[in-house]
């Protein structure tokens, strides 16, 4: 997909004939072998990459930013370190036995996590999220075998429960969050490849699921997508997939576009249609 028009944005886009994203038209002669290396992107709109031995991304960097990426010994992001002029913040990641991540937090300076946010699984979906800083959430989908959020129930300190319900694009990214009375609580509108252009909430509400399997990590703005993690500032996973060329040519290409076709493990992309098959 090479362009797209909302009410508030257009969006062209150029890649390379292995579907990597280009900073410019790109042309026969070799000024982006500095851009794109082994299908892996250096620089595109102001953001620069590093990678580690395993292809893996080690460190992002932006205007006055670097995030630096660690992982486990099953290639699973373990920690971020955040640095900023005149500070630095970390973050961890927990995982299960089978992969899915359970728990996410802050770590302070003498090494312990504190500000926990917790998550249950049914198979391979999250189903419920809690934490000391917002209400436990209870999540709902279309159907057994979708990732497309339908609703999900919100408990509070007091115990009283509040529905709020999705409405989703085509591809099932929630673009707008309302109440039992149909009141419009949050609203988003996405670049081409999930990148937030103009968020608003309404009320004091976090929502944080994206693309099908996805959940926004606001502290690094990447996007937990089960077995990957998902960048939307370029439209592209920060891994090599798990199982090698089964999920494609290149390794780090989320789909052919983010409308019709979806990727929720981050594994393999398929098509919208196989959620109503």
């Amino acid at each position: 997909m090479e362009g797209c028009r909302n009410q508030r944005y257009w969006e062209t886009l150029q890649y390379d004939a292995a579907a990597n994203l280009l900073d410019s038209k790109y042309r026969e002669d070799y000024s982006n072998h500095n851009l794109i290396r082994c299908n892996q992107l250096l620089h595109f709109r102001g953001h620069h990459y590093r990678y580690d031995e395993h292809g893996r991304t080690a460190s992002k960097q932006t205007i006055g930013t670097t995030q630096h990426y660690h992982y486990d010994a099953d290639h699973r992001l373990s920690e971020v370190r955040i640095e900023q002029t005149g500070r630095s913040q970390r973050y961890g990641y927990v995982y299960d036995a089978l992969g899915r991540r359970i728990e996410k937090h802050q770590i302070d300076r003498e090494g312990q996590p504190y500000n926990r946010t917790r998550f249950l699984w049914d198979g391979l979906r999250k189903i419920q999220e809690t934490g000391s800083n917002h209400p436990t959430s209870l999540y709902i989908y279309t159907d057994q075998n979708s990732y497309e959020p339908l609703a999900r129930i919100d408990t509070d300190g007091n115990q009283e429960q509040h529905i709020r319900y999705f409405h989703t694009d085509l591809n099932g990214c929630p673009e707008e969050l309302t109440d039992a009375n149909g009141k419009i609580l949050w609203e988003c509108s996405f670049q081409l490849w999930g990148k937030r252009i103009h968020e608003i909430e309404h009320e004091p509400i976090e929502q944080n699921l994206r693309y099908q399997g996805q959940y926004l990590d606001k502290e690094t703005g990447l996007h937990y997508n089960t077995f990957r993690y998902y960048d939307p500032d370029i439209g592209r996973f920060t891994q090599p997939d798990p199982i090698g060329l089964l999920g494609g040519f290149n390794l780090y290409q989320y789909a052919p576009n983010g409308l019709m076709w979806i990727d929720p493990l981050g594994l393999c992309f398929s098509s919208v249609k196989w959620k109503n098959s």
